[in-house]
């Protein structure tokens, strides 16, 4: 298994959702620890023993801080300290690694979309500066405007450009980001290539309207155009017509494009 009941250090670990690297040799797994502010990396999969350390850690400067956004606030939720390319608050099951072994978090608490570019890769990045491989530095944010802003969604009118509640991140081999925003009834598509802020391209649960957030639509009648919390997303790829995905929550329905 992975980590233990205790808080913090390399191999405590309070639950969260898990992906792992099927392009990198070796493989790497990366594990989403909600209530400790993190996500845990190990290098090796095909080597990994139960209860082994961790080698790499996001959100947190080390591997025994925990507090949301390192704790400005002592950690109180919702979180009111600024985050940063290098915080996280309350990541949740959506870890996702695409095929250029980029690592996806969905930062709940902050309201956004991280992407790292591939976190293993030699030369050991820029910490704390964006825009390189190699490092635990997040480098692109979907659902705020920089790696800074704190707009939430009790102050953000529903668009395209923010989350209600994201939940699930998936990528496909276009590079297009699919997202789960659970708390939106929706599920939004971000077309490549992607920027920092961007707004969606296309939306899904909402009868194509980005500024609406009703369950099954407000009406209470599930239909082919309608979903409630959806909380997971995924992405085939294999398909002559285009891309599909799948959806996991309540009263979803999955949807082709």
């Amino acid at each position: 298994g992975i980590g233990n009941t205790g808080c913090c250090g390399t191999n405590g670990f309070n639950g969260g959702g898990v992906a792992v690297d099927g392009q990198s040799t070796p493989h790497h797994l990366y594990a989403a620890d909600l209530f400790n502010n993190r996500v845990l990396a190990w290098n090796d999969v095909s080597s990994f023993q139960s209860g082994a350390p961790a080698d790499k850690v996001f959100g947190q400067p080390d591997f025994f801080s925990h507090l949301c956004n390192l704790g400005v606030n002592n950690g109180v939720l919702p979180p009111t300290n600024t985050p940063t390319a290098d915080t996280l608050c309350r990541p949740v099951v959506g870890v996702f690694v695409d095929n250029s072994s980029n690592l996806w978090v969905v930062d709940d608490e902050n309201q956004r979309v991280l992407e790292y570019l591939n976190p293993y890769a030699p030369g050991g990045g820029t910490p704390g500066t964006p825009g390189a491989a190699g490092d635990a530095t997040a480098d692109l944010v979907l659902g705020q405007g920089d790696f800074t802003s704190v707009q939430r969604y009790d102050y953000c009118e529903v668009n395209q450009f923010c989350f209600m509640g994201p939940e699930a991140v998936a990528i496909d081999n276009a590079g297009n980001a699919w997202v789960a925003d659970a708390a939106g009834e929706r599920v939004l598509e971000f077309s490549a290539p992607l920027s920092n802020g961007e707004g969606a391209n296309k939306v899904f649960g909402q009868n194509g309207s980005f500024i609406t957030d009703g369950c099954n639509l407000g009406s209470g009648t599930v239909s082919a155009d309608s979903l409630c919390n959806p909380a997971g997303v995924a992405v085939e790829d294999s398909l002559a017509e285009g891309s599909r995905f799948e959806l996991s929550g309540d009263f979803v329905s999955g949807l082709q494009v």
